[in-house]
């Protein structure tokens, strides 16, 4: 399947904005929010941020402003991103972000995806500010630039 850029945009962002309003189990509503283990690891100039995602979860990514490594080492998921190209990944598997991916992830079987960063800095709110984007317009910005 392929879609176009900004249909693929649209799409992950209205089943985030879905997924962010479905009421927690527990509280009148039969859904249970996601929760996700994330592990921050440094080694001189690289920066490997990991997510333990359990099977059956449906999540979006956060859009990435920086071409970099990422590693599937367990589980299988299937993937959308916003370039409109859908993947089945099963582990192990390695494979490349490209700046203004977001994507959406349906997991299979639990799931460990580490992402890998060139950055010197240690401070993971400062790391973040660096390689993530809080909006699309924010990369197309800097791609035109």
């Amino acid at each position: 399947m392929s879609l176009p850029v900004a249909v693929a945009r649209e799409r992950i962002m209205a089943l985030e904005d879905a997924i962010h309003g479905l009421p927690p189990e527990g509280s009148g509503g039969p859904v249970e929010q996601a929760s996700f283990i994330n592990a921050h690891n440094f080694c001189p100039g690289v920066y490997a941020r990991t997510i333990f995602m359990h099977a059956g979860a449906v999540v979006t990514s956060r859009i990435h402003k920086t071409q970099h490594f990422f590693l599937v080492s367990k589980g299988r998921c299937t993937v959308v991103d916003s370039h409109g190209s859908e993947l089945h990944i099963e582990a192990p598997y390695m494979g490349v972000t490209m700046p203004g991916t977001k994507r959406a992830l349906r997991i299979h079987e639990d799931t460990i995806w580490t992402t890998f960063h060139a950055t010197d800095l240690t401070d993971v709110a400062e790391i973040e500010r660096t390689i993530l984007a809080e909006t699309f317009a924010e990369i197309d910005e800097e791609q035109h630039e």
